[in-house]
This record gives C-alpha cells, sequence and structure tokens, in this order.
C-alpha cells in the first residue's frame, strides 16, 4: 500500500496541547486524514520523536489522550521511518527549520506539518529567494486547520478533496492522483467526449501509467461517429491499441455510455474522481488548458 510521508513538528503537538484544551480543535479531521495512508518521518537520532513524548506527557489527561491518539496512529501500525539528518546544512538562524527542511526534502510528499509561524517564515523566506528557490520549491508547509481541510492545490492525501486549479497553472499527475491510483486493478473513466480529444487520450495515457497494479480498464464514452469526418476521432481499436502499449495485459472494455447529461468521473473501488470541465483539462506540457478546472476526490461508500 502507498503511503505518503509526513514530518510534523513538535510545535504541533504543543499548540494541540492547548487547542483541546479549550475543545478549539477539529481532532476527528485531523485523525482522519493523518491515518489515512500516511508514514511519519523523524529523524533517525531520535530527538523529535523524544520532544513530541515529552508534551504528550506534560499535558493535562484530556489532551493526553488526544495527542497520544495522534503518535499511536504511526506507532501502533509500525509507520514511522527514521531518516539520517546527521548532516543538516544551515539555511537560516533557525535549527528547528533546517531540522524540518532536511527531513522534508527526503521524504516523497514533501509536506511539513508546523504551527509555527516563525518556521513557516523562515520556510517562505527560503522557497523565494533565488538561490533556494529551485531546491525547496516543492516543499509544502501545512498547519493543523490545513491538515484537517487542505488547501485547494495541496498535495496532501485527505480521503475527501476538493483540488482547484487555474488556467497555465501546472499539474503534475503522479503528485496529486498517484497515491489514490498506484493500487487500484480496475479504473472506469467516463466522458462521452473523450475518443474526439488527443490531450484526453494522453492524460488517460499519463493516469494508466501511475497504476502499477491495474488489470482492467473500462470506458464509457460515446461511440457515434462525428459530424465532420476532418475532426479527431480515435475508433475503439485504436484506443485499445494505444493503451494496452502501455500495459499489454491490461484488459481495456470500451462501452457506449448511454447516459445524457454526465459527470466526467474515474472510478476506483475506493474513490470517486469528478473532473470538470473534463479529461482534456491538461496539455502536453502539463498545463491547464481551461480557465478554472476543479477535481472533487470521495470515498466510495459501500
Amino acid at each position: 500500500m502507498y503511503l505518503q510521508d509526513i514530518v510534523i513538528s513538535p510545535d504541533v503537538f504543543e499548540e494541540l496541547k492547548k487547542a483541546l484544551k479549550n475543545f478549539d480543535f477539529d481532532m476527528r479531521s485531523y485523525l482522519a486524514n493523518l491515518k489515512f495512508q500516511k508514514r511519519l518521518v523523524v529523524d533517525s537520532s531520535g530527538l523529535l520523536l523524544s520532544e513530541i513524548i515529552e508534551i504528550i506527557e506534560s499535558a493535562d489527561d484530556s489532551s493526553k489522550r488526544g495527542l497520544t491518539m495522534i503518535l499511536d496512529a504511526f506507532r501502533n501500525s509500525g509507520r514511522i521511518h527514521k531518516a539520517d539528518v546527521s548532516k543538516i546544512n544551515e539555511f537560516n538562524n533557525s535549527l528547528r527549520a533546517n531540522q524540518l527542511l532536511a527531513l522534508g526534502s527526503l521524504s516523497n510528499s514533501k509536506i511539513i506539518n508546523s504551527d509555527s509561524k516563525k518556521i513557516f517564515s523562515e520556510i517562505k523566506k527560503l522557497k523565494s529567494s533565488s538561490q533556494n528557490k529551485l531546491e525547496f520549491s516543492e516543499i509544502e508547509v501545512l498547519n493543523s486547520n490545513d491538515f484537517s481541510d487542505p488547501p485547494e492545490t495541496s498535495k496532501l492525501l485527505a480521503n475527501k478533496k476538493h483540488i482547484r486549479f487555474k488556467e497555465d497553472d501546472t499539474f503534475n499527475f503522479e503528485q496529486y492522483f498517484l497515491p489514490y491510483l498506484i493500487d487500484a486493478k480496475k479504473i472506469t473513466f467516463t466522458d462521452n467526449y473523450i475518443r474526439y480529444s488527443q490531450s484526453a487520450i494522453k492524460n488517460l495515457e499519463r493516469i494508466i501509467k501511475i497504476c502499477k497494479n491495474l488489470q482492467v480498464l473500462e470506458i464509457n464514452t460515446s461511440l457515434w461517429p462525428k459530424k465532420k469526418p476532418e475532426d479527431f476521432e480515435m475508433s475503439k481499436y485504436e484506443i485499445e491499441l494505444r493503451l494496452k502499449s502501455i500495459n499489454k495485459s491490461l484488459q481495456v472494455l470500451i462501452k457506449q455510455n448511454k447516459k445524457g447529461k454526465h459527470h466526467r468521473t474515474l472510478l476506483t473501488d475506493k474513490h470517486e474522481f469528478r473532473i470538470d470541465p473534463g479529461f482534456d483539462f491538461v496539455d502536453e506540457n502539463y498545463k491547464v488548458t481551461r480557465e478554472i478546472c476543479t477535481i472533487d476526490i470521495s470515498p466510495i461508500n459501500k
């Protein structure tokens, strides 16, 4: 199973200790996103973990239960990865910011959870400086409220998520789709116009490439010929041939979509993706081609 790495700063536990005492935090949403396919990344020396445990032990009984639940979400499932950051570069005067950056850079998500305004400020400065812009461009810092309800362009893997992009934004399929699709065995696409768009077919290929265990691909689309013969159109056979060139053992099922007005959807056994306006929303350079593009990801209730 795919696990998304998360670096949590001890200051999160310090802030949550206060918030839980005052009943001023959505612990249910935070825990739900924390438990959903996450792995905690800490330093191999144990300093971060020791500091977190010390904060938990100093809390009153009611807060301690909530904070322990957060740490146990990783400890009880063995989802703690110890990374070697014995050599930490001094990018600024904040030892903690440098430590979190080192861990974040080694994680597969580049996501840091911190409630410290100082750390936010220090990392923001580094990301905007010309010297470090490229090195830290993928680092994302989320506070605990953002973690409970991720921003529209966040890479955070959440069980339910709303993503929004504007024209000319860069959309990386691996960043946003891979965690949900890498283990999928069957995917169903529904889009009446997918056969008539080169970019939609290209994006379909990109999605298939990140599915490492895919066995069955079902496409529900319009099978009627276009009124203008000169317009782009791919036959069922051409689509099947092209997609099977990526995965020779893939079973491709292309069916007539009998629904009239419909959502453009991608369906796995666990999640539904609703993509508006359609699968042709990204061009060959991974740039969003529509004025606004929204993707809603929601769990399937079985």
